[in-house]
């Protein structure tokens, strides 16, 4: 999970507005999620909730409120 943290952590440097769109648009955080696919449910929970504060940041910083 760590490794996957890190990765999604990258979005936080993502300065161009068009670059988040995409990222939102073909749905890369979740796809993400996605292929890890842990057997263990909290780790699941933890990084679907970390999949959605990322999210949520993408909306944000698209509409210009951070």
């Amino acid at each position: 999970m760590d490794i996957m943290v890190a990765i999604i952590a990258h979005i936080y440097a993502v300065n161009f507005k068009e670059s988040l769109k995409i990222i939102k648009e073909n749905d890369y955080i979740n796809k993400f999620v996605k292929r890890i696919n842990p057997k263990d449910l909290y780790t699941k929970e933890k990084m679907n909730e970390t999949a959605d504060i990322a999210m949520n940041y993408i909306d944000k910083k698209i509409k210009g409120k951070e």
